[in-house]
């Protein structure tokens, strides 16, 4: 299980600049209690994004459906606060399918 706080810490950028894609970094609590953070550029697709976080944290495969459905979350919330704030939204990321639900597991600690 991953949660996260509601807020990107980076806002997509506005202006020319806004051609190459907004990095997004988000603090998150995994099952076994460690503060992480996961980070990936825009429309980055979601299963890479968790792929390489589950790796690098040692995180149980389990937690890979998790991970993509709150990157398609975030996503999606990036895109609702540009808009809300009148700034271009992001495009949506590549289309591709959700991964099946998984239980969730802890890592061995």
């Amino acid at each position: 299980d991953v949660d996260a706080a509601a807020a990107p810490a980076a806002e997509p950028p506005a202006g020319p600049a806004a051609e190459a894609p907004a990095p997004l970094s988000f603090p998150v609590e995994v099952a076994d209690g460690r503060r992480l953070t996961i980070s990936w550029a825009q429309g980055e697709d979601a299963h890479a994004v968790a792929d390489r976080f589950t790796e690098a944290h040692g995180l149980p495969r389990a937690d890979h459906a998790d991970i993509v459905r709150f990157v398609h979350h975030a996503e999606d919330l990036v895109r609702a606060t540009a808009k809300t704030l009148g700034a271009p939204a992001p495009a949506a990321p590549s289309a591709s399918a959700p991964a099946p639900k998984a239980p969730a597991a802890s890592a061995p600690g």
